[in-house]
């Protein structure tokens, strides 16, 4: 069936979903439940990477600015498709071979934001998308957005997955739960506008504090250069920043 799409139409928001990850573990940091610059393995003994120095010396800041030393989208196949949960796929990421000098270059990766999400887990005793739903969708009144494709079956006003080189062929959601944190979310323009809303105020929305003002200070700071020689590119935490005439886009 075939509908126009309208403010409150869902679609997968893909890796927008990095900037909620990104914003929640800063509002731990400034709420003293974190450290942004603690090894990993202080909230995630058993976390590994390809080299023994980087396991230890991995921060949780690392985990948001694709400079872990992985290629980008290297190890998704590990959670594509597969039967692992979230914790299982941190666990095979030592398995995932070095692709350039840790810290030194860029590889986007999904498994860092899928660890990030594990970190909130742990200590905020919530899984990442609830901890995501208690401080940011339901207090914003984000009430269409999903944080799983599973309960869409049931929702109405929701976008089709489909195959452009099969005539447009519409294909079923694939269950992603397992890299929720990494690109999870369901959401919708009006939804969103919310969300945007509270980023641009400085953490606030119809009078209440969402998150601390100082989080943009974090998460809109450049942490990665990309390399482009003719204006400036950084990766922040869970945004991408850039300069184009004088105007600075996150």
């Amino acid at each position: 069936k075939v509908e126009a799409v309208d403010g409150n139409s869902l679609f997968a928001i893909a890796s927008n979903t990095k900037a909620f990850i990104a914003t929640a573990i800063t509002k731990l940091h400034l709420e003293g439940k974190l450290d942004l610059d603690a090894p990993v393995r202080q909230y995630l003994p058993h976390f590994a990477m390809y080299d023994d120095y980087v396991s230890n010396h991995m921060i949780v800041r690392d985990l948001l600015c694709h400079r872990a030393g992985l290629g980008t989208f290297s190890g998704d196949v590990i959670w594509y498709k597969s039967s692992y949960s979230a914790a299982e796929v941190v666990q095979h990421i030592q398995y995932v071979p070095q692709a350039y000098e840790w810290r030194a270059g860029y590889g986007y990766s999904n498994l860092m934001f899928i660890t990030a999400g594990e970190v909130i887990k742990a200590v905020s005793g919530k899984s990442w998308d609830q901890y995501v739903k208690d401080n940011f969708l339901s207090p914003l009144g984000m009430s269409r957005t999903q944080t799983s494709v599973s309960p869409l079956a049931d929702m109405n006003n929701v976008a089709t997955p489909h195959i452009t080189r099969h005539d447009n062929m519409p294909i079923p959601y694939a269950n992603w739960d397992n890299m929720g944190a990494a690109g999870g979310i369901v959401s919708s323009t009006n939804d969103m506008l919310l969300w945007l809303g509270s980023q641009l105020a400085g953490g606030q929305w119809a009078g209440q504090e969402i998150f601390p003002a100082a989080t943009t200070n974090f998460t809109w700071k450049p942490h990665n250069a990309l390399g482009n020689h003719q204006s400036f590119s950084s990766a922040g935490l869970g945004w991408f920043l850039r300069n184009t005439d004088g105007h600075t886009i996150i």
